[in-house]
């Protein structure tokens, strides 16, 4: 689940900035190219509702890395304005059906140097329970006892 949104935020910020950017999903200590962008998730959560339903909140960080030394603020800036709007609508990807989920409390800030641009998507969800988990029928005989 939480890979097929990571999959998702990858595409959708690939779609809006296109090849010219690496986006990175797993650590690199060391070598990384700029500009790139980092996703990672930071929390993830499930309430269960009633009977199979159950609410998950995922919280995701995307950090990006600037390529200029000159001036890195204004190059931020402008990446973030354009990342807050891809990051509204993603589709979740490597599930049977299409899935689009809606960023909410999306915002932004610089940190020693580095975009982090964060976004929740929450969304409910049905849960197979697998049939062994069902109560057996019970036979017997019973009688009145007079």
């Amino acid at each position: 689940m939480i890979n097929g949104i990571i999959a998702g935020i990858a595409t959708a910020i690939s779609n809006e900035f296109g090849d010219d950017y690496t986006i990175y999903t797993e650590e690199i200590e060391q070598g990384f190219k700029e500009p790139c962008f980092f996703i990672q998730s930071i929390t993830a959560a499930e309430r269960q509702f009633l009977n199979r339903r159950y609410k998950f909140n995922q919280s995701f960080v995307v950090q990006y890395f600037p390529k200029s030394k000159k001036t890195p603020n204004e190059e931020m800036y402008k990446i973030a304005s354009r990342a807050i709007g891809a990051l509204e609508y993603i589709e979740q990807l490597g599930t049977e059906e299409s899935t689009i989920l809606r960023g909410v409390d999306r915002s932004y800030r610089i940190i020693d140097g580095v975009l982090n641009l964060f976004v929740d998507y929450n969304f409910f969800a049905y849960l197979e329970i697998p049939e062994e988990a069902f109560m057996e029928i019970l036979n017997g005989n019973y009688q009145i006892k007079e």
